[in-house]
């Protein structure tokens, strides 16, 4: 038996043999792998912690144990109501011109940046990427070229039935292979498949880093066995020398892992412990950056790893989960009451198990019920009290998306929305510093350096002939409903320090805020001789949406927009109410001259 799987064993062995600077460079990489592991260890289970109180999952209780074991989902509403309110706003990248000769430019990489973000679902992995950096406190990103092919068989002829007519049953095929997607990307890298320099306390000043990646056997030979000889050797399940990250789930996979270092500007990728790349093959991009950016949700003092919201809450909500359980388990105590039996009653445990309107034989005094213990009102309290506790740790008040308008008041909502709001901008705030910017920043940088390098198409020319043709990168521009299309041209991309990276994020205030405002505008300013009074009562319906304003054919009249077509103010989709600034300044031409109707001071 123990021969047949040493058989086994060896026919599923990679043949690789590496050369001795092969050998080296993976000695070093798998070793600086190790130190880093070594390292983060020390995260990791708290990560797993973090994880299951978001998921409001842990180590639970035997099935047959009468005792409740709820998790209450404190935690999950805070970090689902933050990441709610950051992913509405989505943040975004802009690219400014430093002086008005690069406006054109700029233009133009303002619309390839949201051309290539929507094509690559940059919404979707900022959402995964904020989702993480709520609940682990760090999360890491990375913005690179993208490449990913897949191998497809395209069918050349179709069988024929009886009567001579195609079928849908393929006679001939050949395998090619397609390009899935080729173009700078952003991608939400897993936290737990990710290793930093073990000295970095920031993405900048870390001179190395790791990526692991799981990869379909099929998948990773469609993508790399043409771009590097010894791809061809790696066999899913086995590894050359390096076996300590083997795992069982990982038999049908390439595990592949990217290994970036800055100060020796050397990219490497090993898969499945065979090196890929040249010994000493050099990072690839101009920029010479490591490829990753990261956020975190609440920074800790001098530390890469950030603090995410479970961790600030772990152990205010175990004791309000105890307490829970606690009050749950009186409650069946009180239900399955004690009971005291004579020992010569024969009775079976199933009689003394308690129903409506049971009823115990015996002799007088030879049958008692032993009373529970009563549930203490104070334990509802005191739930009420961690609660709050866990609401002014996170400062995140979940009662903003669950529990608003039950009795509550405009102005009682709208404290309680701005309140959040202010932890939630912070959040917002490193995550444009510490990512955003280094996103921009770093594809401005890739669409400097590869959308110079044009791709060669086969086009049939007039005469018959196939030549090659040079195609450039291709972007859509929307404009007024209609899309066009511009090519990146060389003399497009240059001097890419002419154009200033420009993150943005806004919260807008509450409606329920602004509602408040401007009634508390129109009751300072109402009958005020200098004062629009028709400006003033249209700005005051219109935050109400009521149906008694006038019609927009004599709002228009005054120069101003219909309804439901107001300006917006500062990119922050606040309409401006009619020429009344919602901060309650009053605008130049909104204050007109007084005259005189029947003795009063009135406005035309």
């Amino acid at each position: 038996m123990g021969i047949l799987l040493e058989e086994e064993k060896n026919k599923n062995k990679s043949s690789y043999t590496p050369t001795p600077k092969e050998h080296e460079e993976l000695l070093y990489i798998y070793d600086r792998w190790q130190k880093m592991k070594n390292a983060r260890s020390a995260e990791e289970s708290e990560w797993d912690k973090d994880e299951d109180q978001y998921m409001m999952a842990g180590p639970r209780r035997a099935d047959s144990s009468w005792q409740a074991d709820l998790k209450l989902p404190d935690t999950t509403a805070a970090i689902l109501a933050a990441q709610a309110e950051m992913v509405d706003q989505t943040p975004g990248i802009n690219y400014i011109p430093r002086n008005p000769t690069d406006q054109e430019r700029a233009d133009k990489f303002q619309a390839a940046f949201k051309y290539t973000w929507e094509k690559g679902q940059g919404n979707v992995e900022l959402a995964d990427f904020i989702l993480q950096s709520s609940i682990f406190g760090t999360s890491i990103g990375k913005e690179y070229w993208c490449t990913e092919r897949i191998k497809e068989k395209e069918v050349s002829a179709w069988e024929e039935d009886e009567n001579g007519n195609q079928t849908y049953v393929p006679k001939k095929w050949e395998e090619k292979i397609r390009t899935m997607f080729d173009d700078v990307k952003f991608k939400s890298v897993y936290i737990k498949n990710f290793w930093p320099d073990e000295s970095a306390t920031t993405m900048e000043n870390a001179n190395d880093c790791v990526e692991l990646e799981l990869i379909d056997e099929k998948a990773f030979h469609d993508n790399y066995d043409d771009l590097y000889d010894n791809a061809k050797l790696v066999i899913s399940g086995t590894s050359y020398e390096f076996d300590w990250y083997n795992r069982e789930e990982t038999e049908d996979k390439v595990e592949v892992i990217f290994y970036y270092n800055k100060v020796r500007d050397m990219f490497s990728i090993c898969a499945n412990g065979i090196l890929l790349t040249k010994p000493g093959n050099p990072n690839p991009y101009k920029h010479k950056e490591l490829p990753y950016v990261r956020s975190t949700y609440l920074p800790r003092i001098k530390s890469f790893w950030g603090m995410g919201l479970p961790r600030l809450v772990r152990y205010l909500q175990e004791e309000k989960n105890t307490i829970r359980n606690m009050r749950l388990d009186v409650g069946k105590l009180n239900i399955g009451q004690l009971i005291i039996v004579d020992d010569k009653l024969e009775l079976s445990d199933e009689d003394l198990e308690r129903k409506p309107q049971q009823i115990l034989k015996g002799p007088p005094g030879s049958i008692e019920i032993i009373q529970g213990p009563l549930t203490n009102p104070s334990s509802y309290q005191e739930e009420a009290l961690l609660k709050e506790d866990i609401i002014r740790t996170t400062g995140v008040d979940p009662r903003l998306q669950t529990e608003g308008g039950k009795g509550d008041t405009a102005t009682e909502i709208s404290i309680l929305k701005e309140s959040s709001m202010k932890r939630i901008r912070m959040t917002l705030r490193y995550l444009e510093w510490l990512a955003l910017y280094r996103i921009g920043r770093l594809r401005l940088a890739n669409m400097n350096q590869f959308y110079k390098i044009p791709k060669f198409t086969d086009i049939i020319d007039e005469e018959g002939e196939i030549v090659k043709s040079e195609i450039y990168p291709t972007v859509a521009v929307e404009n007024g409903g209609s899309r066009s299309y511009f090519q990146f041209k060389p003399e497009d991309i240059k001097g890419e320090y002419d154009i200033i990276v420009s993150p943005g994020s806004t919260l807008p205030i509450s409606k329920a805020l602004e509602t408040q405002k401007i009634i508390n505008l129109y009751d300072r300013l109402k009958g005020h001789p200098d004062v629009n009074q028709r400006k003033l009562v249209e700005a005051l319906i219109r935050v109400h949406e009521s149906v008694y304003l006038r019609p927009s054919e004599l709002m228009a009249q005054e120069g101003e927009p219909p309804m439901g077509a107001s300006p917006v103010r500062g990119g922050e989709g606040i309409p401006s109410m009619a020429g009344i600034q919602p901060s309650g300044e009053i605008k130049p031409q909104d204050v007109l001259p007084a005259q005189q109707v029947n003795g009063v001071n009135v406005n035309a």
